[in-house]
């Protein structure tokens, strides 16, 4: 399967949809809608020894309600991921990393989005000061490694990043 064509027919703030054909073979096309996200990162960032991390409670327009979930947010346009990585983690929970590890990317939802999210795995934290943008209001916690993957076996853990994420940094940090 090739893509062949892109229209796009909505421009938006965040992201843009388009209408993109592929061709699938045998002279036949296939035209699908795709959500174009400039693509974001999630941090899992521990100031101590690695049991215990830093998690924002924040309401998430999406699905309308507030969400535990580990610091994330959008790349700026020519930011690579990993100085996303450490301005948001700063932005939002006043807190600066001196060793970031890259812990590998995921699709949120690829049957109609080409939104891709960095995850990285943050420690050494020096304490500084949170710097949030105009709309978001957050509260910051200290959760345990051990407390979240509870959480989400339980289903008390609804962001998918987070989910893949904890899991991640649970494997990384037993190894």
């Amino acid at each position: 399967m090739q893509k062949i064509k892109t229209q796009k027919v909505y421009e938006g703030v965040i992201v843009d949809v388009s209408m993109d054909t592929f061709d699938i073979g045998d002279h036949q096309t296939f035209t699908a809608e795709v959500v174009n996200h400039p693509g974001g990162v999630c941090i899992a960032a521990s100031p101590d020894d690695n049991t215990s991390f830093l998690m924002v409670k924040q309401f998430r327009f999406g699905a309308n309600k507030e969400l535990l979930e580990f610091p994330a947010g959008l790349i700026d346009p020519h930011e690579p991921h990993e100085q996303s990585a450490l301005r948001e983690l700063e932005e939002e929970t006043g807190y600066k990393a001196h060793a970031l590890v890259y812990l590998g990317q995921l699709y949120l939802s690829p049957g109609g989005s080409d939104e891709v999210i960095h995850m990285y795995y943050a420690y050494d934290l020096e304490k500084t000061q949170q710097n949030l943008d105009e709309t978001e209001s957050l509260s910051v916690e200290l959760v345990s490694l051990d407390h979240l993957i509870q959480d989400i076996h339980k289903g008390y853990i609804e962001d998918g990043k987070t989910v893949a994420l904890a899991l991640k940094v649970k494997a990384y940090i037993e190894q």
